[in-house]
């Protein structure tokens, strides 16, 4: 059968090719505009399609289509007019039927024959196709596994060197490489291995310390999700509400949770808190120019009397029985003594003619530090600027909302609840580590008892507890 078939397919592939041919034309008409073209110097409008105009002229005077011919005017970039003329088509069926009347008795086993040659050739073409596109990707793979490992040694080196900066960027590529692995079959597993072991090194060169931060007490049912705190008079934590000012108490041994204020009418709205231990009270700031103390062991709030003019303070701190406040618009800290039944006149703590321009959040320790949202922090000594910076920094700090120091507090915190972290900064500005947490997300304030090795973090309304 193959004998007969193979001298028939050839024929048909010819005949075949004939009546294609045939069927499509191309009209040597330049078409220079959307709207017109030119032929043989005239220049006449033409509609976007012409179909079967066979009583008028295509172009007056130029070309005279046939009753089967059907013209599309193309676009400028392929200034021609495709003429398929039906005529050519009219005995296609004809053709056709001649054509199988040459492939004789045997015209079904060639045609088959034909049919599967066709495929046959397709499907090998195909199949090199892929092999060799397979070739390709795998070595592409192979070149990403060797960079990857290339760059994680480097990384390596650069620990040992003191270069946890460089270490990181070099690690955080090895990373990024063997991710695009992960569903290479002939690599998975060994690329699997690799970045086991380049996260291992990332989180000693970013200095990460992955903690497990428990509920300690959870407190929104009093204070909400949104909090001033916490702060830590005694052995009891305290949370504010932002939205009606309620008080909670959270003991740190037991986690037990008491309302100590319940929506307290005040003049105005909080705009910033602090605690003061020494006195065992808490003071808020209202945008009305008002001051009030909560007394932890009285459990009781009073209005203090306030001379002077008042500050839009947006940030509070304490050091002894003194309080600090920042003004964000102005960037000016303000210090006010505490005297009887209220505080004295305000006056400006900075007294070198320089601003802590971009503050969001201060504390105290015998400097006062005023951190801005980049995790930069002016330090002031006596009112005076100090040379201060942060060093070593092997990340890029985003967005921190709050920073606690102390003077029982050897280090510098600054939370970045975004990133789900916390930032451990020595009082030279060197970077130490970082503490992170899947539940110091959203978180909006902490506190730091070194001595106790123990950090206590917010979240909408939840206290959370961490050994460090």
């Amino acid at each position: 059968m193959t004998t007969v078939a193979l001298p028939k397919v050839k024929v048909v592939a010819l005949d075949a090719a004939d009546i294609v041919k045939n069927l499509v034309k191309k009209e040597k008409v330049i078409v220079p505009t959307k709207e017109a073209i030119v032929s043989d110097g005239g220049k006449v409008n033409l509609d976007d399609i012409t179909v079967n105009e066979a009583t008028n002229d295509l172009v007056s005077g130029v070309i005279t289509p046939s009753p089967n011919s059907l013209y599309i005017k193309e676009t400028v970039n392929k200034p021609k007019l495709l003429n398929i003329d039906f005529s050519s088509a009219k005995g296609l069926a004809g053709k056709f039927k001649k054509l199988t009347k040459k492939l004789g008795k045997n015209r079904k086993a060639t045609l088959i024959a034909a049919v599967a040659l066709v495929l046959v050739l397709a499907i090998s073409i195909f199949s090199i196709w892929k092999v060799r596109e397979g070739a390709e990707n795998q070595k592409l793979a192979e070149a990403a596994y060797t960079e990857a490992t290339a760059k994680y040694d480097s990384g390596q080196y650069q620990i040992t060197a003191g270069d946890k900066r460089g270490a990181a960027e070099s690690l955080r590529t090895a990373q990024s490489l063997t991710a695009g692995l992960q569903n290479n079959k002939k690599l998975k597993t060994s690329a699997n291995e690799l970045s086991a072991k380049i996260q291992t090194a990332l989180d000693t060169a970013e200095g990460i310390v992955r903690v497990q931060a428990t509920t300690l007490a959870d407190a929104n049912q009093v204070v909400g999700s949104e909090t001033f705190g916490p702060y830590l008079v005694g052995t009891n934590l305290y949370l504010i509400s932002k939205s009606d000012f309620s008080i909670a108490s959270i003991s740190v041994t037991g986690g037990e949770v008491s309302r100590v204020l319940d929506k307290p009418s005040i003049d105005g709205k909080v705009t910033a808190a602090t605690a003061v231990p020494l006195r065992s009270v808490l003071v808020l700031f209202t945008d009305a120019g008002k001051i009030y103390e909560f007394d932890t062991k009285d459990v009781k709030l009073t209005q203090q009397t306030v001379a002077g003019d008042f500050e839009n303070a947006t940030a509070l701190a304490s050091f002894s029985t003194n309080i600090y406040s920042l003004d964000g618009a102005t960037g000016k800290i303000y210090k006010r003594l505490k005297g009887g039944a209220g505080y004295g006149t305000r006056s400006e703590y900075i007294n070198d003619g320089s601003v802590a321009s971009g503050a969001i959040s201060l504390a105290i320790d015998s400097s006062v530090y005023a951190m801005k949202s980049n995790g930069e922090i002016d330090k002031y000594l006596g009112g005076k600027k100090q040379e201060f910076s942060l060093t070593n920094l092997p990340i890029t700090i985003n967005k921190v909302t709050a920073i606690f120091k102390d003077e029982d507090t050897a280090g510098i915190y600054e939370l970045e609840g975004d990133a789900s972290r916390i930032l451990h900064i020595d009082k030279a500005g060197a970077y130490q580590n970082q503490y992170i947490s899947d539940n110091y997300k959203g978180t909006s304030g902490i506190y730091i008892d070194e001595a106790g090795k123990v950090l206590y973090s917010v979240s909408g309304g939840k206290i959370y507890k961490t050994t460090i």
